[in-house]
């Protein structure tokens, strides 16, 4: 089963590099300098156990999306949450009948962006459980080895097609893969903890140990975990009850990590604070549920975003 990946960022690229490196047919999606790089040398994966350097004969890139797309089994869809209308209209043209686009993206609105396109019948879930960033082109770093979780179902509730196919494919690659029935709590239980260590490290523009090292800032960042937990139990989803002490420490054994809003600050690069952030500080206020860390998050990175 062919793969297309789009697009070959962080989550994308290292996930997608795996499977290819595995024998995989992939095609990504890339544009600018990390195109180039991918077509004329090719990729290269950071990883915690040594480097993987694939060639450019390993795998196929386009700026196409369409093209990328035409053929394919399985979409696997990892832009940034603000591209994922453009990104999910220029696909359109080459996407097949039965070809479902499984989002790999931060957030929880990406699906229901996706599904109004691409059709519910077309669309599910994933999570990425990666710390990953581009960290130049035709390079990502990582620093964890990463799984990955996808829903079991469309949004219009059937069975994902060729996910079984995938599984396999994750498999060779030794890409933990799990199934499940309730794809929202495992989005929530990610943004309970991207919304604190991406909003506070780039916030902050340092890493997470940093940030934990004040004690004003770890106290903001506990009750960043907290203000989103209780925003997703008022929307209904079943996350565990104690996950803001287990993310905190968690969090408190990371050490010196980053994470992709900070490096994408680093770089000069657009924000995906709104998908994150800025998305349980509007839900915190439809729902009556104070949210202060993270409209603080959400203004202060509008105030430093490049775009």
């Amino acid at each position: 089963m062919k793969l297309a990946v789009v697009t070959a960022g962080a989550i994308g690229g290292y996930f997608g590099g795996l499977l290819a490196a595995s024998g995989a047919e992939i095609t990504f999606v890339a544009r600018g300098a990390h195109l180039q790089v991918l077509q004329q040398t090719g990729l290269v994966l950071k990883k915690p156990d040594g480097e993987l350097h694939l060639t450019p004969g390993q795998y196929r890139v386009t700026d196409n999306a369409a093209q990328a797309v035409r053929g394919a089994g399985m979409v696997l869809f990892a832009v940034k949450s603000y591209d994922t209308h453009a990104v999910a209209l220029s696909l359109l043209a080459g996407l097949g009948e039965t070809v479902p686009v499984l989002s790999l993206q931060n957030g929880v609105e990406n699906e229901e962006v996706l599904a109004a396109l691409v059709e519910p019948r077309r669309t599910a879930g994933g999570v990425a459980y990666v710390l990953a960033r581009l960290s130049a082109p035709g390079e990502i770093t990582a620093d964890n080895t990463g799984r990955l979780a996808v829903a079991a179902y469309s949004m219009a509730g059937g069975p994902v097609a060729h996910l079984d196919e995938f599984a396999g494919l994750c498999q060779a690659a030794n890409i933990p893969l799990e199934k499940t029935g309730d794809i929202a709590k495992l989005k929530w239980s990610k943004l309970v903890f991207n919304s604190a260590l991406n909003g506070w490290t780039a916030y902050r523009n340092t890493t997470l140990d940093r940030v934990l090292a004040e004690p004003e800032d770890r106290q903001g960042y506990e009750e960043t975990l907290r203000e989103t937990f209780e925003v997703a139990i008022a929307l209904g989803v079943n996350l565990d009850p104690g996950i803001v002490e287990q993310t905190m420490a968690r969090s408190l054994r990371l050490g010196a990590a980053g994470s992709s809003m900070l490096t994408d600050r680093e770089m000069g690069r657009r924000l995906e604070f709104e998908a994150l952030n800025g998305y349980v500080a509007r839900k915190g206020r439809e729902l009556g549920i104070p949210t202060p860390y993270n409209a603080l998050l959400a203004r202060e990175l509008a105030s430093v975003n490049p775009i």
